[in-house]
């Protein structure tokens, strides 16, 4: 009836999203902030350690054999947890960012298909799985720098020995 009376035609108001969409999206924005803090933090603990070790050996000199390769492999695993964390960061913004896709297009779970739905589950265990790879690095980090420092204090006492360092 507007149109005859020469005023615009009303656009149709979408649906706003209920209170119960919203603490969704408030809780995916949380869970993508408390990843992003988590990942920051095993980068921080992989790869500290590194630097602790290659300054505490850069003074010593002397020929450490077998030890030399137990700190390339500590640094292998800590470079290892960093980039798994990295990695499963990028799977979680790939999942908010699918996230963001549907509630633009107002879609919710269920709205998908099961093509959908099974290629998003996918990215999230992804994320999931290289999480718990860079927690499993991180840890084996850990294990072989201590076993190297302590091989390196005992080493280091009895340098003043024949053979040296005992390794």
């Amino acid at each position: 009836m507007r149109l005859l009376s020469g005023q615009p035609a009303e656009k149709p108001v979408p649906p706003r999203p209920d209170e119960y969409e919203l603490k969704i999206d408030a809780q995916a924005e949380k869970f993508l902030d408390q990843k992003q803090k988590l990942t920051y933090f095993l980068i921080t603990a992989s790869v500290t350690p590194i630097a602790f070790v290659l300054s505490f050996v850069k003074d010593d000199l002397r020929n450490l054999s077998w030890l030399w390769s137990m700190m390339v492999v500590g640094v292998l695993l800590g470079l290892g947890s960093a980039g798994c964390a990295l990695r499963a960061l990028s799977f979680e913004l790939v999942s908010y960012q699918s996230h963001i896709a549907c509630r633009y297009a107002r879609k919710s779970w269920s709205d998908l298909s099961k093509d959908e739905q099974d290629r998003w589950d996918k990215i999230n265990q992804s994320a999931a799985l290289f999480f718990r790879l860079s927690f499993i690095s991180l840890f084996a980090e850990m294990i072989g720098f201590a076993i190297f420092l302590v091989a390196f204090l005992i080493g280091r006492s009895h340098a003043g020995t024949p053979r040296g360092y005992w390794v």
